[in-house]
């Protein structure tokens, strides 16, 4: 994630510990530093445009946002626009991750 203005310390602390109100409930997840002034940010439970709506909150512009992960299935280098066909071990660990 890259916003603008530059996420403080004080706002990445209030995401990360207690959370922002958002109108569906709280919004809480982990952000850590990556390169390059971006965020890494990491759900538990991702609602609806829930990075977005939390940063705006707080008065911030995504200028940047991209999936790189989602449960045990990681981007890798698929190229923006692209899909791929998952194995089938791929499917059975989607369906492990959901059952515990």
């Amino acid at each position: 994630v890259e916003t603008k203005p530059q996420l403080t310390k004080e706002h990445r602390a209030l995401v990360t510990s207690s959370g922002v109100q958002l109108a569906d409930g709280l919004s809480r997840f982990r952000v850590s530093a990556a390169a390059g002034g971006r965020w890494l940010v990491e759900l538990t439970e991702g609602r609806n445009r829930q990075i977005r709506r939390t940063f705006q909150s707080l008065g911030y512009d995504i200028t940047m946002l991209h999936r790189v992960e989602l449960d045990s299935l990681e981007l890798g280098s698929l190229a923006p626009k692209k899909w791929r066909w998952l194995s089938s071990a791929e499917v059975s660990a989607l369906y492990q991750d959901r059952a515990t």
